[in-house]
């Protein structure tokens, strides 16, 4: 795998987020990433398919794994982008 930039992991977890299928509670304009990534997935609405499906996500895209547990040290989609640099 290559090395992703920043931006290019914060799409990805933004992607991601998306393809989970949430309403993202909170949030007034789902297109402001700034936004979406300082809130905790909790915030953001999601459950634990929701969490699960997104750690799939982030692995087939990123060839990262991360498991649901881990998301709960890291909280909100900004710390897992932090999570992704620092493994590329």
């Amino acid at each position: 795998m290559s090395p992703q930039s920043g931006h290019n992991l914060t799409q990805i977890v933004a992607e991601a987020i998306v393809q989970c299928g949430l309403v993202l509670e909170g949030v007034d304009d789902p297109s402001d990433t700034e936004a979406v990534m300082a809130r905790s997935f909790l915030e953001l609405g999601f459950d634990s398919l929701n969490l699960m499906e997104f750690c799939i996500a982030i692995s087939l895209e990123t060839g990262i794994d991360l498991d649901v547990g881990k998301l709960e040290t890291l909280r909100t989609p900004a710390a897992v982008v932090e999570f992704l640099a620092k493994r590329t």
